[in-house]
């Protein structure tokens, strides 16, 4: 097959390569309010092999009136019968015809039309990894935006921390056989269990860049939230990386404070009209 020069990028230089086909999955539910502003960006990419599986929990707005008004033959759609997050992914997966896939949620956005390209070059320049990412710029509405970038190590997942959000990292199709898809017990800390997988599985390469490719909204954080993010943590810690580090993590979080500071927050609203 004959390989195909890219138009010059921005801050990357040319190369030769065949150009890897991309699944980019985004899973739906009543997501009319964002779906066209990322579907709209991806759909910007300077890219020219890839496609769209959007995984919708059976939307009842817009949304999916949306998704059909592209009218990209790169978009497909499935459906499912309720909304669990980890499945919907794992769905996407096995209808994935890419060699390399990505996720994104509604409302997210890459930071350049030529993030699909940067993230290849990075691919061809390290003969194909297992795991791609990079950094995101993470936004609460709150205060000023940040960037989440670390490395990609034991040492840090034993503590509980990614290297960078989901949405940020590219996986290699040929990766899931080996480690396995998402674990769908898990409600909001699933990848963190899959890098855990990948980082204890031998043989397994990883590349990365410090160049941020996401931009995304963080969700409010409710009481459930911040319960079900410590519970589901320890579980991990504790399976993986054993019980007296599961201890020590336990030791330095903040997650117990946070949901005292919470449950008061909710209580006083209810009580005495605070807010």
């Amino acid at each position: 097959m004959a390989t195909k020069k890219p138009d010059k990028l921005e801050g990357v230089d040319y190369f030769d390569y065949i150009y890897p086909r991309i699944t980019i999955i985004i899973p739906t539910f009543n997501s009319s309010q964002n779906i066209a502003a990322t579907l709209g960006g991806i759909l910007y990419e300077s890219y020219p092999d890839y496609e769209v599986i959007i995984v919708d929990a059976e939307s009842t707005d817009k949304t999916l009136d949306i998704v059909h008004s592209f009218f990209d033959p790169k978009i497909r759609i499935c459906s499912v019968t309720a909304y669990q997050l980890y499945e919907m992914l794992n769905k996407g997966i096995s209808l994935a015809t890419g060699e390399y896939i990505n996720i994104l949620m509604p409302g997210d956005s890459y930071l350049s039309i030529n993030t699909f390209k940067a993230v290849m070059k990075l691919v061809a320049d390290h003969e194909k990894p297992y795991l791609v990412y990079g950094g995101c710029l993470l936004r609460d509405g709150k205060s000023e935006p940040r960037i989440c970038y670390r490395e990609l190590s034991a040492n840090l997942l034993r503590k509980g921390i990614q290297p960078t959000a989901l949405q940020a990292v590219w996986f290699h199709k040929d990766v899931f056989p080996v480690i396995g898809k998402f674990r769908t017990h898990f409600k909001i800390r699933g990848e963190l269990d899959l890098f855990c997988r990948f980082v204890l599985s031998p043989g397994l390469q990883h590349k990365s860049t410090t160049h941020v490719l996401i931009d995304f909204d963080l969700n409010l954080i409710d009481l459930k939230d911040v319960s079900l993010h410590f519970k589901e943590t320890f579980e991990i810690v504790f399976h993986y990386f054993g019980f007296i580090a599961a201890l020590k993590w336990l030791a330095t979080q903040k997650d117990a404070g946070r949901i005292v500071s919470l449950w008061w927050h909710r209580l006083k609203s209810a009580f005495l009209g605070a807010r």
